[in-house]
């Protein structure tokens, strides 16, 4: 895809070369400008071509076009990859890392916010929570949690879909009666929309399921006819 994208700019750029050139050649056909730069078509080109995209080698590229033209071809070569290519690649490279940078930025906002959240939510109701690492969370507590329009406003602005949350602590309370603080964190954490599903993310649902379907046949059972 980038190399496509690459000779379609290059293309591009040499049809807008040409049609320009034949311009130019046409109307300063017998003006000295025109004999100087534009006396033909390919001397068009390379006229617009270098004051174009190499200004600085002007004077170097023009010296070598007209000695030799295997020389100027091999030197333009040269200037292409090394001045377009690889500029343009590290352009790439650190819209990359900036990109990068900012996602993980972001993250590490999001997690600070739920964290930060939770614990005012707890602090409220006078909690300790002096050591975050020793708060634990009831099945109770997180119903609560859930019942706290701030809280849910704040995970539904990291992108947390709360009845999806609901759901989810429902099965993981059928395995345990609590939950300590940094499992609840990056439980919310996961359920983000932007997120990518893991092989975690497909245990998950599968545990789900599984709950479901036990539900299912627990009610079909109480109402099944003796």
């Amino acid at each position: 895809y980038a190399c496509r994208a690459v000779v379609m700019t290059l293309g591009l750029l040499l049809s807008v070369i040409y049609t320009t050139s034949v311009g130019f050649t046409s109307v300063t056909r017998d003006m000295e400008i025109g004999q100087k730069y534009f006396r033909s078509v390919p001397a068009a080109m390379h006229t617009l071509m270098i004051v174009g995209a190499f200004p600085d080698l002007t004077e170097i590229l023009w010296d070598i076009v007209n000695e030799n033209l295997m020389v100027w071809f091999g030197m333009f070569v040269y200037i292409l990859i090394a001045s377009l290519c690889i500029m343009n690649m590290m352009v790439g490279v650190l819209v990359e890392v900036v990109k990068s940078a900012s996602h993980t930025e972001k993250e590490a906002l999001d997690a600070e916010l739920v964290r930060t959240t939770i614990l005012d939510w707890a602090n409220d109701r006078g909690w300790d929570t002096s050591d975050p690492k020793e708060v634990t969370l009831t099945d109770e507590d997180c119903w609560e949690l859930m019942d706290d329009q701030k809280a849910r406003t704040v995970f539904q602005d990291v992108g947390v879909d709360v009845m999806e949350l609901v759901d989810i602590l429902e099965m993981q309370f059928v395995e345990t009666r609590a939950m300590e603080f940094p499992t609840f964190v990056e439980l919310v954490l996961q359920l983000r929309s932007g997120n990518q599903a893991t092989v975690k993310d497909l245990i998950i649902t599968r545990k789900v399921i599984t709950h479901e379907l036990r539900s299912i046949r627990k009610l079909v059972a109480r109402r099944a006819p003796a």
